[in-house]
């Protein structure tokens, strides 16, 4: 199942026919308060949901996969590219920023990616309780894991950072100019 929280008419028809086209049931939920229910009370597999709804943010439902401990990736649907808004979602937790109106091969795309890091996970290769065993194995104090996003001069990386000696997981991003050392951004 996909949660589906979304009050634009035109995204919800979207992503409805392409979860059902890939053999995903969308649930919809039009509210942050019905989305958080639905989180608490079944187990999905993704979730797309709306940077604004009626009443409140995709922040509160990015600490509702977090509060029930749930390895979902949430994907934020915007109106607007606003780059601001990318990395605060990002920094929350989110684990894909995409712009409506929706693009078919785009969301395809980003559900491809969830579902295989969904994949990795179920297989221990990134699960968060695996991170202390790996950094055993290789010597790692962090284990890093993420995307470079390009925008004009700049560059972007966003991660999510597994501590292996603290198990805890936190998201990360910095942001620096494309020409020359990468190591400023790693600082």
């Amino acid at each position: 199942e996909v949660l589906v929280a979304c009050s634009r008419s035109e995204d919800l028809e979207a992503l409805t026919r392409i979860l059902v086209r890939r053999g995903l049931k969308p649930i919809h939920a039009s509210s942050v308060e019905t989305s958080c229910g639905i989180l608490a009370d079944r187990k999905v597999r993704l979730v797309f949901c709306d940077d604004e709804l009626p009443d409140g943010s995709v922040g509160r439902v990015l600490e509702e996969v977090h509060h029930t401990a749930m390895r979902v990736p949430v994907i934020v649907i915007s109106r607007l590219e606003n780059w601001d808004e990318y990395l605060r979602a990002m920094r929350l937790g989110a684990f894909d920023y995409i712009s409506s109106p929706l693009r078919r091969a785009e969301v395809e795309q980003v559900i491809r990616r969830a579902l295989d890091e969904l994949q990795l996970a179920m297989s221990g290769a990134v699960a968060q309780g695996s991170a202390p065993r790996v950094g055993q194995l290789t010597g790692a104090k962090l284990l890093v894991t993420g995307s470079v996003v390009r925008v004009g001069r700049n560059l972007t990386l966003t991660a999510k950072v597994f501590g292996t000696e603290t198990t805890q997981v936190r998201p990360a991003s910095v942001e620096g100019p494309t020409d020359g050392d990468l190591a400023p951004l790693v600082k």
